[in-house]
């Protein structure tokens, strides 16, 4: 998959493009139809140019390494709004839990719990073994 992402960014064996504002990006569209059902509707009334007015390139680069990749990591100027839009909008369940999660507000409380419930057991680290004399 890392291939196939590079391939995209450097616009090897592309034939479809997203205009986004002032920047295109390329893709596969085979790639995209494996990821989404959208996609594949997609690709028999689609030309080879589909443009995205409503989110900014951050955003959508954020969505489309995540088609590529499944790494949830966001581009700095990322909307978590608009990429859960796009999650929607193209049915990737994944990526839309994803920014859900992220968009959930976690009082004192909750962190709290969350906390003692990963912690480690200081106990067992602060024992020294004993030496075994036989």
């Amino acid at each position: 998959a890392v291939e196939l992402w590079e391939a995209a960014k450097n616009k090897l064996w592309t034939d479809i493009e997203f205009a986004v504002k002032n920047n295109t990006f390329s893709a596969h569209r085979a790639i995209l139809a494996a990821r989404s059902p959208m996609f594949t509707a997609l690709q028999t009334e689609a030309g080879s140019r589909i443009k995205i007015d409503h989110v900014e390139p951050p955003t959508f680069y954020s969505f489309l390494r995540f088609v590529y990749k499944g790494i949830f990591r966001l581009k700095p100027g990322t909307s978590i709004e608009d990429l859960l839009h796009l999650a929607e909008k193209y049915q990737i369940q994944t990526l839309r839990t994803l920014c859900e999660t992220c968009m959930q507000d976690i009082d004192a409380n909750q962190l709290t719990a969350f906390a003692m419930a990963v912690k480690p057991d200081f106990e067992l680290f602060m024992k020294k073994p004993q030496a075994d004399n036989k």
